[in-house]
């Protein structure tokens, strides 16, 4: 940095990135055995050229605002290229369009802070890709950006489950129920089956502040006293009596001489949070 100004030539054309992408060019080129292969091969050569010029013409001027930090120098200068290069292989030449300014500027600070955060950085570079396809720019909402300046990089994981699902996703409450006050004193919130990690049941303790999370971001509505109905005429909330809240539940509502009751309730994923999620790369 001179006198707060970032010098010419950290923003000449990354040479390495160039040679890394005319390299997968020429891998493709040489796999090519058939006339659709070659014609995928000069597509993806073509694209390259045209994600290089914007990343260097339009891209990385505007993260030089981020240079502060030499980390965030290292990365933009030797890195974000080839991340961006490689999100954008599959966009026709043709459809490659300068992104919207509301949407590659914030995105492109919000890179610099989550490039070592895997999980965020892909969805940056997701929304990046989308914004620069003329098929898809549209789903590019410049709100995305703060949605994911708002996630934590397990929220950014978890999220690839709920989002993706069909249909709606069983939610229960765990209430104690004092009878002869006829009151009703909340234990747990938003317990589910987290299917979404590997078919286990999870005990995790920060779930439900994430599911509020999602829900104030606008990715998810939660709705209790509706049940999701039988599937196949198999109880969708079958795992609730064998999650550990519930085993947690029951034993400090009984020493306490009060019931335990449960209201069954849906996770759905809003018509934002699936234009969300298609914008950032978790749904196609």
């Amino acid at each position: 940095m001179e006198g707060g100004r970032v010098p010419d030539s950290e923003l000449n054309p990354m040479e390495n990135v160039r040679t890394g992408v005319a390299a997968v060019s020429d891998l493709v080129k040489a796999a090519a055995d058939s006339p659709a292969g070659k014609a995928a091969a000069q597509n993806l050569g073509q694209t390259a050229v045209t994600v290089t010029k914007l990343v260097n013409n339009v891209l990385l001027p505007v993260a030089a605002v981020n240079y502060a930090c030499d980390r965030f120098r290292e990365y933009f200068q030797n890195k974000f290229a080839g991340d961006l290069a490689e999100k954008t292989a599959n966009i026709p030449p043709e459809h490659v369009i300068e992104p919207k300014a509301s949407v590659a500027g914030p995105a492109l600070q919000g890179l610099a802070f989550a490039h070592e955060e895997p999980q965020l950085k892909d969805l940056f570079l997701e929304l990046l890709a989308s914004a620069m396809d003329s098929r898809r720019a549209a789903t590019a909402h410049p709100a995305f950006v703060e949605i994911l300046k708002q996630l934590t990089s397990e929220e950014a994981r978890l999220l690839r489950g709920p989002i993706g699902e069909q249909g709606v996703i069983p939610f229960a409450q765990i209430h104690a129920i004092n009878r002869g006050t006829d009151t009703t004193i909340p234990v747990y919130n938003h317990v589910t089956f987290t299917k979404w990690l590997d078919g286990t049941v999870y005990d995790i303790e920060t779930l439900p502040a994430m599911v509020d999370n999602w829900i104030r971001l606008g990715l998810v509505e939660v709705q209790y006293e509706v049940s999701v109905a039988d599937r196949d005429g198999v109880d969708p909330y079958r795992w609730l009596k064998k999650h550990p809240h519930y085993a947690q539940a029951e034993a400090r509502v009984l020493e306490k001489g009060l019931d335990i009751d449960v209201v069954h309730g849906y996770m759905r994923t809003t018509d934002f949070g699936q234009q969300f999620a298609r914008a950032v790369g978790i749904l196609n």
